[in-house]
């Protein structure tokens, strides 16, 4: 059944609220006794879920919905492919929270990477021989080279994990790799593509320089990769934890539920339907604010324990924006979909 790109979009929104409720429960964890979860497991479970039931799904539901051309995008393959990284993320959510890294785990984490392969191949190969702007197949194709390129970094994780090495240099060279194809290839590449067609079917022309502006995003990626991996005595892993999710939040939730306001599936004149926006926005600049902070205070070894309780409060208000979000989205959906059902039937 071919599913318009509203439904993958709330569906997101949905996995959104389970990433924040797992950022929610690890601040918990750090300021109350709860017994019952383990810390590291509740951590792996909110970064490998929010790589793949928030971000991948939803970038490559616009690659697919926004970049392909109509008669591409609704070949069923996609659906189905899609269902996949839906299904292999939610295994990975509900598996390490209670196990950690186990066979179950790694193996819907594998069925997560053999998934995004497949849909590279069919993705790379139904551009082939496309009249697309040379900036948005190249930042398209490139996102989604980046994207199976970013698998390496588990692939080594694995090997650690069989072999129980205690190289902490391997190890941090793996989660550098991985999450700089992610951040710096997938997700800026896959915003861009989706961005410049956005431009090119609302202006008719993108501007001159975006076939030179891609090409040298992409040149960046290698030079880049060897940036990061240089930092292996880096000592402002807090700091950096507090970038990670800035670009995370402000940028790449950010640009997805921006497209989701421009493609009609928010209200935009209802009150009821912007405040969740702000109470999101609010929980966003809380987290990075206290995060960057608490990263600094921690370098200049003046950490207060109060920061902790903050950023408990912008976990909160993050959980509670998402709700209000995911609940917004389907309140104007089933308004959205009352309306034709109303014009259809006085036809």
């Amino acid at each position: 059944m071919q599913r318009p790109k509203s439904f993958w979009i709330g569906l997101c929104l949905l996995n959104l609220c389970l990433i924040a409720l797992f950022g929610l429960l690890m601040r918990s964890k750090i300021l109350f006794p709860i017994p019952l979860l383990d810390y590291r497991n509740l951590l792996s479970a909110h970064s490998h879920f929010a790589f793949g039931g928030w971000a991948g799904l939803a970038l490559l539901t616009l690659l697919v919905y926004d970049v392909l051309p109509a008669e591409k995008a609704q070949k069923k393959i996609y659906q189905t492919l899609l269902w996949g990284i839906e299904i292999s993320s939610l295994g990975m959510a509900f598996t390490f929270p209670f196990w950690g890294y186990t066979a179950l785990s790694i193996t819907f984490s594998s069925l997560y990477i053999v998934v995004t392969y497949v849909f590279g191949w069919v993705f790379w190969k139904d551009m082939q021989g496309q009249a697309l702007h040379p900036a948005i197949k190249m930042t398209s194709l490139g996102a989604i080279a980046a994207l199976l390129l970013s698998a390496v970094g588990p692939a080594i994780l694995s090997y650690i994990l069989i072999v129980k090495s205690t190289n902490s240099l391997l190890y941090r060279d793996a989660v550098y790799t991985f999450l700089h194809f992610q951040y710096n290839g997938f997700f800026t590449l896959a915003i861009f593509a989706t961005l410049f067609s956005y431009w090119l079917k609302k202006e008719g022309s993108l501007p001159p320089a975006a076939k030179k502006f891609s090409v040298f995003l992409l040149l960046s990626l290698v030079p880049s990769l060897c940036l990061a991996l240089l930092w292996h005595n880096l000592t402002i892993l807090y700091v950096l934890s507090g970038f990670l999710h800035l670009v995370f939040l402000g940028f790449v939730s950010f640009f997805i539920l921006s497209n989701a306001i421009e493609e009609g599936f928010f209200n935009k004149n209802k009150k009821t339907i912007t405040w969740p926006f702000y109470l999101f926005g609010l929980g966003v600049l809380v987290n990075e604010a206290f995060l960057m902070i608490q990263g600094l205070e921690i370098l200049l070894k003046t950490n207060s324990p109060i920061y902790y309780w903050l950023l408990w409060i912008g976990a909160i208000l993050l959980f509670l924006g998402s709700l209000a979000l995911a609940f917004a989205f389907y309140t104007n959906r089933s308004a959205h979909e009352k309306t034709v059902a109303r014009a259809t039937a006085s036809l």
